[in-house]
């Protein structure tokens, strides 16, 4: 089993690197976004609400959260239907495996590839704007864990995308929505109340009350165990989603 979802993911990083421009195009975008984020002070009240100066970091830390959640969110449903496209999804449902092992290989490669350009917009924006860093293994923690809750919010977007098929502009529209509503960037609190159960708004929470040298020991504990319901539903619909895309035929139709 470790041994397939090592090739997967091996094959996966050879295909990205061997075609650049995608892996180039996100930085570039990535970048061009967040620099119009800081160019515009947007985060100050994040400095007010947390206690601190160096709002700049709290945004960053957000920002970084954010890239990979979308991540999670866009790069399973888009591998689910190129493997359907192109007829192998078949091989994929008939594997000695669960399919969704072979689906968490495909997010583990874009995790890693994403985790390079955070690697690198991270240098661009300590050396442009001099923005105090505060990765550490705590902050690792809160990314795995956040990884996994919107990895099952991905798994639900996947298996949607299964039985409807072109999902690509709702996947577009719930990555920017995400920006704006899980205090990625100040969010009002009204929102928030909607947004809060959301693994992206949690970590976010942690991940500056860590930051600001506050309390967030409770807040972690919920992050966690969202984050595991999180990923318990996803598994739940996209396992529903499958079965009735196979019940209904709608995967011979590519």
């Amino acid at each position: 089993m470790f041994k397939t979802l090592f090739w997967k993911i091996k094959m996966d990083l050879k295909s990205t690197f061997r075609y650049k421009f995608s892996f180039i195009s996100d930085i570039v975008v990535m970048t061009v976004l967040l620099l119009i984020f800081l160019f515009s002070n947007t985060g100050q009240s994040l400095g007010e609400k947390y206690g601190m100066e160096s709002y700049k970091s709290l945004l960053l830390i957000g920002y970084f959260l954010w890239m990979i959640s979308i991540t999670a969110i866009s790069s399973l449903s888009t591998f689910l239907n190129s493997e359907a496209k192109i007829g192998t999804l078949p091989y994929l449902m008939h594997s000695a495996y669960p399919i969704e092992l072979i689906v968490l290989g495909e997010f583990i490669s874009s995790l890693l590839v994403q985790s390079l350009v955070i690697i690198i917009i991270s240098l661009l924006a300590k050396v442009i704007f001099t923005i105090d860093l505060y990765f550490s293994l705590f902050f690792i923690l809160i990314i795995l864990i956040c990884a996994l809750g919107m990895f099952g919010m991905g798994l639900i977007i996947s298996g949607l995308s299964l039985y409807f098929k072109k999902v690509g502009a709702v996947v577009l529209v719930l990555q920017m929505l995400l920006l704006f509503i899980t205090d990625t960037i100040p969010t009002s609190s009204a929102i928030l109340k909607v947004s809060r159960f959301i693994p992206l708004t949690m970590a976010n929470n942690v991940s500056r009350l860590y930051m600001a040298g506050m309390a967030y020991s409770s807040e972690l504990i919920e992050l966690i165990i969202f984050s595991i319901l999180w990923l318990g539903l996803g598994i739940f619909v996209f396992r529903k989603c499958l079965k009735a895309a196979k019940k209904s035929g709608i995967l011979l139709l590519y």
